[in-house]
C-alpha cells in the first residue's frame, strides 16, 4: 500500500533522525549537568518554558495549520499557492512575534521577581526575547517542510539541529571561560535557533521555486488566523499542560529540584521517539487522505501507525522501569533521586501510545474544535491536580498530575475519532500486519 511505503519511508527517517535528536539533547543536558549542576538544568529547563509559552502564542496555530495547507496543494501541485500562504504566514508570525519579544523584555523583572520568586533571572528572560521571532520563524518553515514531506530536513531541523549546535556551541564557551555562568547555556541555544531560522528558509525558498503557473486563491491575514485559531488554542494548552510541572516546581520549589525533574522528564521522552517519528509523517497523509474522504485508506494507515507506534515504544518504557535509575546516575548521583518521577511519567508515555495520533486525526480531518474542547479539559485537569499534588507530594505530585491529565487527553481523543469518524486510531492487536512492521525495523 502507498501510504504504509511513505510512512515507512518518512517514518523511518524521521525516527533515526529523532534518535540522534535525543541522543543529542541528552548530551545537551549531560554537559549542562556535568558543568552547571541540576541548578544549570533547572535554570534552562525554566527558561525554554518561558521561551515556548511565547513562541507557542506568535506562531497562531500556523505550525499545524500550514502543514495541512501545504499537504492540501501538493496533491494539487498548486506551488503557487503554497508561496502565496508561506509569504503571508511569514509577515503575520513576524509582526505578532516581535510585539511578544518586545512584551517579554520589558516585562522580564515582574516574570522573574514575581511569578518565579527568582529576580536572577531577569536578564535570562530578557535574553530569550532575542529568541522568538527566529524560533517563530523556523516553526513555520518547518511545517511547510512537512507539507513537503521533505523528512530529512524537517527532522533535523526539529529533532537534532537546535541541540547540536547548541552542545558544540556551548562547549566552546566553556572552554573559553574558567568559571563560565548560567546565562552561556541560554546564548548557545539561542545562536542555535538563528541558524537554523536561516538554513530552514533556504530550504523552504528552494521548495517553492517553481515554473508551473497555477490559479491563486486568496485568503485573506483574517481568516488564516481565524481557521489557525483553534490549533493555537489547542497546541497552547497541549504545551501548557505539557510544562505545567516545570512552571509550578519552577514556582515553588529551587532550581536545583526543577533540574532534577526536567532530566527525569527528558528521559521518560525517549518513549516518544516512535509515535513522534510515525506522526511526522501520518499527520500529511491524513490531511491528503480525508481531502477526498477515503475512510477505508485512512483507518488502513491509522490502524498500521498505531500499532507501529505502541510496539515502537513498549520495549524502551519497560527498560526504563526496570533501569532508569541507572540512567538517571549518568547525570550525576544527584540526578538518582528522580526514579519514581520517572516511573510515573513513564506510566503515562504506556496510556499515549496507545491511543495512536488521534489528536493528529482530529486536527487534520476539520475537528480542530473538538481537540480545542478536550484540552481544555484535561488542562484544567492537570491544574487542579498539580495545586493539589504539589503540596502534598512534591515532584513526584505533578509527575501524576502531568499522567493522569495526559492519559485523560489521549483516551479521550480516540474516543472522539471512533464516535465522529467511524474510525479506530488506537492500538488494535488484532489488525497488526506483522509483515510491514518487520519491513520498517529492517531498515536500520
Amino acid at each position: 500500500m502507498k501510504d504504509i511505503r511513505e510512512v515507512l519511508t518518512g517514518g523511518s527517517t524521521a525516527l533515526v533522525l529523532k534518535i540522534v535528536g535525543l541522543f543529542v539533547g541528552y548530551i545537551f543536558s549531560l554537559v549542562i549537568a556535568r558543568y552547571f549542576g541540576s541548578e544549570g538544568n533547572g535554570v534552562f529547563a525554566i527558561a525554554f518554558t518561558i521561551l515556548m509559552v511565547s513562541v507557542i502564542l506568535t506562531r497562531l496555530g500556523f505550525d499545524v495549520y500550514l502543514v495541512k495547507l501545504t499537504s492540501e496543494n501538493v496533491a494539487a501541485d498548486n506551488i503557487s499557492q503554497i508561496k502565496y500562504i508561506y509569504t503571508r504566514a511569514v509577515k503575520i508570525v513576524i509582526l505578532f512575534s516581535s510585539l511578544a519579544a518586545i512584551s517579554l523584555n520589558v516585562l522580564a523583572p515582574v516574570i522573574a521577581s514575581t511569578i518565579f520568586k527568582k529576580p536572577e533571572l531577569t536578564s535570562t528572560i530578557q535574553f530569550l526575547s532575542l529568541i522568538v521571532i527566529p524560533f517563530t520563524v523556523l516553526d513555520v518553515n518547518n511545517a511547510i517542510l512537512r507539507g513537503f514531506k521533505k523528512m530529512t530536513s524537517y527532522s533535523f531541523n526539529a529533532f537534532v539541529g537546535r541541540f547540536l549546535i547548541a552542545t558544540i556551541v556551548l562547549l566552546i564557551f566553556v572552554f573559553l571561560n574558567s568559571s563560565p555562568s548560567n546565562s552561556i547555556i541560554i546564548k548557545s541555544f539561542g545562536i542555535s535557533v538563528f541558524l537554523l531560522a536561516c538554513i530552514s528558509s533556504a530550504q523552504v525558498i528552494r521548495q517553492l521555486q517553481t515554473t508551473t503557473k497555477k490559479a491563486i486563491k486568496s485568503i485573506t491575514n483574517k481568516t488564516m488566523i481565524f481557521e489557525s485559531l483553534p490549533m493555537l488554542l489547542t497546541s497552547g494548552m497541549i504545551f501548557i499542560m505539557g510544562w505545567t510541572d516545570t512552571i509550578f516546581l519552577g514556582i515553588f520549589k529551587s532550581e536545583s529540584e526543577v533540574g532534577i525533574y526536567s532530566v527525569s522528564v527528558k528521559i521518560a521522552g525517549v518513549t516518544n521517539f516512535g509515535i513522534n517519528a510515525i506522526n511526522a509523517i501520518v499527520a500529511t497523509k491524513i490531511a491528503e487522505i480525508y481531502s477526498i474522504r477515503d475512510n477505508t485508506r485512512l483507518q488502513k494507515l491509522l490502524t498500521f501507525s498505531s500499532n507501529l507506534a505502541f510496539l515502537s515504544s513498549l520495549p524502551i518504557i519497560i527498560l526504563l522501569m526496570l533501569f532508569g535509575d541507572y540512567v538517571l546516575g549518568f547525570f550525576g548521583q544527584e540526578f538518582q533521586s528522580g526514579i519514581v518521577v520517572l516511573s510515573i511519567l513513564c506510566i503515562g508515555k504506556l496510556v499515549n501510545s496507545l491511543n495512536g495520533s488521534a489528536g493528529y486525526v482530529l486536527n487534520m480531518t476539520g475537528h480542530q474544535k473538538t481537540v480545542q474542547y478536550i484540552m481544555l479539559i484535561s488542562l484544567i485537569l492537570n491544574l487542579l491536580l498539580n495545586t493539589l499534588f504539589i503540596q502534598l507530594w512534591g515532584a513526584e505530585g505533578v509527575a501524576i498530575a502531568s499522567a493522569i491529565s495526559t492519559s485523560f487527553w489521549s483516551i479521550t481523543c480516540s474516543i472522539a475519532v471512533k464516535k465522529k469518524l467511524k474510525i479506530i486510531s488506537y492500538f488494535t492487536p488484532r489488525k497488526m500486519s506483522f509483515k510491514s512492521i518487520k519491513s520498517f525495523f529492517l531498515k536500520f
